[in-house]
């Protein structure tokens, strides 16, 4: 059985407990069916420039599908959210969310960490700083 964590969130406005999960088959492929839906957002949207742009692009094209690929089961919000509901989510919530998940899944994490050899981070084809990541 894959390793799992809870996370508990509560504010004024959601009271939320997730169980989330290592990767298994059926998460990545979650994960890749999430990516398109992802991309098919981006894709609706008229071209933006700038750097709000470039933070909306990183969060729907990699926080969105990798938050909710790794859900188990979620209680006090739907997994299968809508990107515009994802990106009204408290930061509060997906800064927590997010640690959690890339711990469970670091092969999941599209950029270079303080702690890993450059070599590994260029096999991920993704840095902050790479053309793909403003893109």
């Amino acid at each position: 059985m894959p390793e799992t964590r809870t996370l508990t969130y509560q504010d004024e406005a959601l009271d939320v407990t997730l169980e989330l999960g290592a990767a298994t088959t059926l998460a990545g492929v979650r994960r890749a069916l999430l990516q398109g839906r992802a991309l098919a957002y981006l894709d609706e949207g008229a071209a933006e420039a700038g750097l709000a742009a470039t933070a909306r692009r990183i969060v729907v094209q990699y926080l969105y599908p990798d938050l909710l690929a790794a859900v188990v089961e979620a209680e006090g919000l739907d997994p299968e959210m809508p990107v515009a509901d994802f990106l009204a989510l408290p930061e509060a919530l997906t800064d927590l969310w997010q640690n959690l998940v890339y711990d469970l899944n670091p092969h999941w994490y599209p950029f270079r960490r303080p702690d890993e050899p450059e070599d590994e981070a260029e096999k991920k084809g993704v840095t902050p700083a790479s053309d793909s990541a403003g893109a």
